[in-house]
């Protein structure tokens, strides 16, 4: 009984080792055409796969080739990948690794996966790739005979240069960089920025357009953009073009023009002793004539920038040029900007706004009409303030706290001697023109107000 139990396991040991034989010598043959386990390329799992098959996977969604050829004037032409019999080689680099593989030693892969990443070789038609570059329209123009020749023709957005026979393609440059691109995969190739044009000889006569070209493109190039505008304003290139006269063939800018535009912006935008329109508190406009506070274009200094900047070609962002004043200028708004006083004496009301804001309201008088003292409208400024000042006039002298003149001799100040203010006081019993204040009231301003704070007045 014992011999036969032990040589039934004799019988099943060889059956199992012949059995093991059999699996490798099987798998063996199997991956002598295939991929061993573990074998990872491209990212594609290619355990029990061919070459061919993985080949096939790889090219799997693969986008067909076309090299776009970008000329002038915003022209395209294309070159397909069947007219030059283009495809992606990854079978040689695929065979390769298939090759290192040792079939019969499969079992060990499941040890250690193997993963590649490889790059495919463009194949092509050189020939066919010749004829589809010559089949291009941009090589059928006509060839310059003789020197090269331009002209500066003036469009409406300026000088322009006009080289009638300066952009013939070279057929050598132009099939060794498609050349190039095909086998580097490229699909963009922008003519205007590559080295394949013909060279020519150059005369004096156009040499000479050239230099002139170059100093109107520099002129048309230096625009101004001026900021700190509640509109847009500067000078453009089409404006600039409007400037450019020619001497004896030589471009120059014409200063009576550039006179006659700093006069148009002086026009636009002084705003000393205009008129202005008031949109006044509570509704309503009106229209105040006059005044001590604006702005005035300083037109030598504005020109004389205005000329710097065309002759160095660049162009410039900044600020319009003012004369000097002790007044600052809001940017981005209407010259009074945000913060100011306004006087409405039919009302015989102060406001005092600060960035917009009502920071003070306070009843007034002012001067006195039925003696012909009222006060003028205008829109002024506090050019001063001083503490406790005897105000001196023809029979009077009268003591203040707070001084804070706006126009000549006519300011703002407490009035101490005054029961009340407000309402129909100024017509028959006003001042000699001043604004008078409550005490409180005209010690709030004085603190709070600045030197330069606009200051409307209107009736």
């Amino acid at each position: 009984m014992m011999r036969r139990a032990g040589k039934l396991l004799w019988i099943g040991a060889i059956a199992l080792f012949l059995a093991g034989v059999v699996s490798y010598v099987s798998l063996t043959l199997y991956y002598r055409e295939r991929f061993v386990s573990g074998t990872w390329i491209n990212g594609i799992y290619c355990t029990g796969l061919t070459p061919e098959e993985v080949e096939t996977r790889l090219l799997e969604g693969t986008e067909p080739y076309t090299l776009t050829i970008h000329l002038e004037n915003q022209d395209m032409e294309t070159i397909e990948e069947k007219e030059i019999l283009y495809y992606k080689d990854y079978h040689t680099k695929i065979q390769s690794i298939k090759e290192k593989q040792k079939a019969f030693l499969w079992p060990l892969s499941f040890m250690n996966p193997l993963t590649y990443e490889i790059e495919p070789r463009p194949v092509y038609d050189k020939e066919a790739l010749e004829r589809a570059v010559l089949g291009l329209n941009c090589m059928n123009r006509k060839k310059p005979e003789g020197e090269v020749y331009a002209k500066i023709e003036k469009g409406q957005d300026g000088y322009v240069l006009v080289e009638e026979e300066r952009n013939q393609i070279s057929e050598e440059k132009i099939k060794a960089r498609v050349k190039e691109a095909v086998e580097g995969e490229e699909r963009d190739i922008y003519i205007v920025e590559e080295d394949v044009y013909e060279e020519y000889f150059i005369n004096e006569q156009t040499q000479k357009v050239y230099d002139a070209f170059a100093k109107i493109h520099a002129f048309q190039n230096a625009s101004t953009v001026y900021e700190g505008l509640k509109e847009e304003e500067g000078i453009t290139k089409e404006r600039i073009a409007q400037w450019i006269v020619f001497l004896e063939e030589e471009p120059y800018i014409d200063e009576e023009k550039v006179d006659d535009y700093v006069e148009y912006l002086g026009d636009k935008y002084d705003t000393l002793g205009k008129d202005r329109v008031w949109n006044k508190t509570g509704g309503g406009t009106v229209t105040i004539h006059g005044g001590t506070y604006g702005f005035l274009i300083d037109r030598e200094a504005e020109k004389k920038a205005i000329i710097e900047t065309l002759q160095s070609g660049k162009p410039v962002t900044r600020a319009m040029i003012f004369k000097e004043s002790k007044l600052k200028r809001p940017e981005g708004e209407e010259d009074i900007g945000k913060t100011y006083i306004e006087i409405d004496m039919s009302r015989q009301t102060l406001y005092y706004y600060v960035e917009g804001d009502l920071y003070l309201e306070s009843p007034i008088v002012t001067g006195n009409l039925k003696r012909g003292r009222g006060t003028p409208a205008r829109v002024c400024y506090i050019y001063g303030k001083q503490r406790r000042r005897i105000l001196r006039g023809p029979g009077y002298a009268s003591f203040v706290n707070y001084w804070m003149p706006v126009n000549g001799n006519i300011g703002l100040h407490d009035a101490t001697w005054r029961k009340e203010f407000g309402g129909e006081i100024y017509k028959t019993s006003g001042s000699h023109g001043c604004i008078n204040l409550p005490y409180e009231k005209a010690e709030k301003i004085f603190e709070k107000a600045e030197v330069g704070l606009p200051v409307i007045m209107y009736y």
